[in-house]
């Protein structure tokens, strides 16, 4: 509960750390949360200890930012000119932008409240966030803004989030890939490291740092796809991005999911670089105790050894899950809407163990075992592209005996 209060109030304010106070009877704790980490007092017996009672007159007379409210996100007031102006631009922005129609949902109300923000020499006016941001109390917490750039006249997106200060920043990622050339990656117009007191946090060993990044793109969803054409074409794009991030500059995305390929005016990007790392010959070590990538879309060998290194071949297998899931979710075809979500509940989001890596990476050999299903999509070519990359990734996981149900053993002798 202590949890649910402390995450709830941080997903809808403009937080950099948020306190909290616990009463059992006559004894208290005294609580400062921060995206690092929870931090409390040993408990103490309130009715004779002062402690709480200093702690509420100092918090009652601090100024916001001692408080935990994040300043540098300024709100604009109705009575302020640009308020007016700003919020008309979010709005008609939005709405008139048929490129922008998948966020326009996030924006039905009218804007009640708008923040100016600086990054570096932008400044940019912002409405609330299109992403999730009450999933976890801890971590980088990233929210995604669509922003108005008001000195340029154009709308971009902001990126917030709690970089892990001992590795390269986004930023830098982004600048590396354009200098090599990398297509189908946006451009990284500014960020910065968010200069205050508060704007860093450490807890345990793990430093945080407040970082804002803005990229000149605010793409669509690949859930916005028209059709399996268009759908092939934006992985494909995707793919080019990353073969050419890897070969040319030496970086390896490591997070391969399907909410970081966008598109944008018949343009398509591969996004999201915060996890990717410098490809050297000497295999890198962790970086953090958790496994980068998103659970759905790893590869079975990250799953089943989670300490082993994230490679290459990874992130390719990524792709092939990320193609399978979304044709799943969106791709016409002859079975039922119940039997679809059962096999991707199954297949790439359940676990009924208690070691969930395992338990996914059972479901995926499973998905592209010996066995595997041979999907029935209503359009054939789709239909027989996605069977194919099926076949490819399987040989890779099947042992030899399981091989003769797929081949001829004189072909696999010969080869």
């Amino acid at each position: 509960q202590i949890t649910l209060y402390l995450n709830a109030i941080q997903a809808a304010q403009q937080r950099t750390h948020v306190f909290l106070f616990f009463i059992l009877g006559d004894q208290c704790r005294l609580f400062c949360h921060s995206r690092a980490g929870t931090q409390y007092t040993d408990s103490f017996n309130h009715t004779t200890m002062p402690y709480l009672h200093k702690f509420l007159w100092r918090l009652t007379h601090s100024s916001p930012a001692d408080c935990g409210h994040d300043v540098t996100m300024e709100p604009v007031l109705p009575c302020n000119p640009i308020y007016k102006e700003v919020s008309q631009v979010l709005m008609a922005g939005l709405r008139g932008n048929p490129n922008l129609k998948a966020l326009h949902k996030h924006f039905y109300r009218e804007v009640d409240v708008v923040y100016r923000v600086v990054v570096n020499l932008c400044t940019l006016y912002v409405y609330q966030p299109f992403t999730t941001t009450h999933l976890y109390p801890v971590g980088q917490g990233t929210r995604c803004f669509v922003a108005f750039d008001y000195e340029n006249r154009h709308l971009v997106l902001m990126k917030d989030f709690w970089r892990n200060w001992k590795y390269d920043s986004e930023y830098e990622t982004y600048k590396a890939l354009e200098c090599k050339g990398v297509s189908h990656v946006p451009h990284a117009l500014a960020a910065d490291d968010i200069a205050g007191r508060f704007q860093q946090t450490e807890v345990l060993g793990l430093k945080l740092v407040h970082f804002r990044l803005v990229l000149d793109v605010v793409g669509e969803p690949l859930t916005k796809c028209i059709s399996t054409h268009q759908f092939a074409q934006i992985i494909s794009d995707a793919l080019q991005a990353h073969y050419k991030a890897y070969c040319k500059a030496g970086v390896l995305h490591r997070d391969i999911s399907s909410g970081n390929i966008i598109f944008f005016k018949g343009c398509r990007y591969l996004i999201d670089w915060e996890h990717s790392i410098k490809v050297t010959g000497i295999p890198p070590a962790a970086r953090t105790t958790e496994r980068t990538g998103t659970w759905q879309f790893m590869s079975i060998k990250l799953l089943e050894d989670p300490d082993s290194p994230h490679q290459v071949c990874d992130d390719l297998k990524s792709f092939f899950y990320v193609m399978l899931f979304m044709a799943n979710c969106y791709a016409s075809a002859p079975l039922t809407s119940i039997h679809m979500r059962a096999y991707r509940n199954n297949k790439f989001s359940w676990t009924g163990a208690l070691d969930a890596f395992s338990k996914g990476a059972t479901s995926k050999r499973d998905t592209i075992g010996p066995r595997h299903i041979l999907w029935g999509w209503n359009t054939l070519h789709f239909q027989k592209l996605i069977n194919e990359i099926v076949i490819a990734v399987c040989v890779l996981y099947c042992p030899p005996e399981d091989l003769n149900i797929m081949f001829s053993p004189e072909l696999l002798t010969a080869e």
